[in-house]
């Protein structure tokens, strides 16, 4: 059996970088430090990162403040989750109204022309996706061990991360699957900013950072990462 995933480390610090990664950013810290004169302790680094990452407390004091955060927003997004689903279902309606043809859902693909698209296995909460996209994504989970055993326990999703280790001029591309495997989030970032979002897209909406989400009107960035698939390594985490 695979080790068990602490149950924080999916928790967001206000960088937008989740517990995971930060845990990951301190041993790399500390790993560089053992060919100095000043080796750093992991200790030391999980608190170097916390700073950095917005809370400038002790890794410990800034995981529970994490926890307090993480309790109001649980509360806070079971009063949104009712206007949020209504807005998704205005935003499919004016999708399905706009570029619907022969009962299929055409998106452009940037290029002049139409890609056929739909929501990840037809369920209300799926990420609109194409063909192509679904498969490639199914098989790179199959190839890494499967959903079912990539899933830290019950009830768990997977957070699928494609990058070029390194690369400053690759984008990231990160996908979210809920317990049951559908695909539900898309997020493209730029790695050699610490991941920084510049895209998001979730059912039928999609959203470019600093602009308000709108109903998706393109499968460009699906199409992008379809093509840049070939260069990107997949790595799994838990939700």
């Amino acid at each position: 059996m695979g080790k068990k995933q602490s149950p924080t480390n999916n928790l967001i610090f206000p960088s937008g970088r989740s517990v995971i990664r930060c845990k990951a950013d301190a041993k790399e810290i500390r790993k560089q430090s053992k060919n100095t004169s000043e080796y750093i302790s992991l200790n030391r680094a999980l608190d170097i990162v916390a700073t950095e990452n917005g809370i400038d407390l002790p890794w410990d004091k800034a995981l529970s403040s994490l926890i307090d955060g993480a309790s109001k927003e649980e509360a806070q997004f079971r009063s949104m989750s009712g206007r949020i689903k209504g807005q998704e279902s205005h935003y499919k309606k004016d999708v399905l109204e706009s570029f619907s043809h022969d009962g299929k859902l055409m998106l452009s693909n940037g290029e002049g022309g139409w890609v056929e698209a739909y929501q990840h296995n037809g369920l209300a909460n799926g990420l609109v996706v194409t063909k192509e996209l679904d498969e490639l994504i199914n098989k790179d989970i199959e190839q890494l061990g499967g959903f079912e055993a990539l899933k830290s326990k019950e009830g768990s999703g997977l957070q699928i991360l494609y990058e070029k280790v390194d690369s400053k001029s690759h984008l990231a591309h990160e996908f979210h699957l809920d317990s049951k495997g559908t695909i539900f989030y898309y997020c493209r970032s730029q790695p050699w900013s610490g991941y920084e979002a510049e895209y998001h897209a979730r059912g039928h909406e999609i959203q470019t950072v600093g602009w308000a989400p709108r109903p998706i009107d393109t499968a460009l960035h699906l199409v992008c990462f379809t093509y840049f698939h070939q260069f990107l390594s997949p790595k799994v985490l838990t939700l």
